[in-house]
């Protein structure tokens, strides 16, 4: 089984010390779970109104409802030992006195109280996350509205761009460049409808530079961008914990040859099936 639900992990690794079963769990190159928020309609085009829910939310209390804190709050889209990561991206912590100032800014400019339509699946545990932001946003004066969806449905509206916010995980590790289409404008799957010249340009360079400490500087400026303009509503980077019977094992395949390494740690994309063996 392959699971990112706190209340199994805990259980998966009770149960590993008891030796009922196998378990590999990973945080490697994950994917960050988000608010993603559309960027090309209102309220969400106004950067103070993107600004004012961001502020709005306890990520840490969020995080620990959700998740029993197994999972690490993000600051951005890259996860700890990407190219790009940064302890401090600049993004706003949550506060409720800035909230409040963010939402009265947003309202002289959109001429109305900051309210929004959040799209979450329709399973419980998204649907609590989603309840969860809900409450927090009342806090500060904020009207959220929840419109569960399928599962199904919710890439469907994320190119549509049918939506305000949506509860959504995306991203996963490796090269930053292959966030490329994610971002810059244009792009059919940008499905925060970010049209930024800034962030572009700095997508564009990182795709051509072949310095890595140059690429490194040019995705630690994306991670800030990205946090100085409000683009997202980031939440944590996801911890995925797959079990097995106790007789399962090459979760992740074997080394490398010839001194290669180890394989990759990474499960946001899955793993290789083709080394698992069974002890008999």
């Amino acid at each position: 089984m392959h699971t990112t639900r706190g209340e199994q992990m805990e259980e998966l690794r009770i149960a590993t010390e008891d030796g009922l079963v196998n378990s590999f769990e990973s945080d490697k190159f994950a994917e960050v779970a988000f608010g993603l928020l559309n960027t090309s309609k209102p309220p969400f085009d106004n950067k103070d109104c993107r600004l004012a829910a961001i502020t709005a939310v306890d990520r840490d209390a969020l995080n620990e409802a959700s998740n029993l804190g197994f999972t690490q709050v993000a600051n951005g889209p890259f996860a700890p030992g990407n190219m790009g990561f940064l302890e401090d991206t600049g993004y706003p912590d949550h506060d409720d006195d800035a909230a409040k100032e963010f939402a009265a800014a947003c309202k002289e400019a959109i001429g109305e109280d900051l309210s929004f339509v959040l799209t979450v699946a329709n399973d419980s545990d998204t649907t609590s996350t989603g309840q969860l932001i809900q409450a927090m946003a009342k806090e500060v004066g904020v009207e959220v509205e929840l419109n569960p969806d399928p599962q199904s449905e919710l890439i469907d509206r994320a190119i549509s761009g049918d939506y305000q916010a949506m509860t959504f995980r995306q991203y996963p590790g490796g090269d930053p460049d292959s966030q490329y289409v994610f971002w810059t404008n244009d792009s059919p799957v940008n499905f925060g409808r970010i049209e930024d010249d800034t962030l572009t340009g700095l997508m564009e360079q990182g795709r051509v530079s072949s310095d890595e400490a140059e690429r490194t500087k040019i995705y630690e400026d994306v991670n800030r961008r990205f946090a100085s303009e409000g683009y997202a509503l980031w939440q944590w980077w996801t911890t995925w914990d797959i079990g097995t019977s106790p007789i399962v094992y090459g979760i992740l395949g074997p080394d490398l040859p010839d001194g290669g390494g180890k394989p990759f740690q990474g499960l946001a994309g899955g793993h290789p099936v083709t080394s698992m063996w069974i002890d008999q």
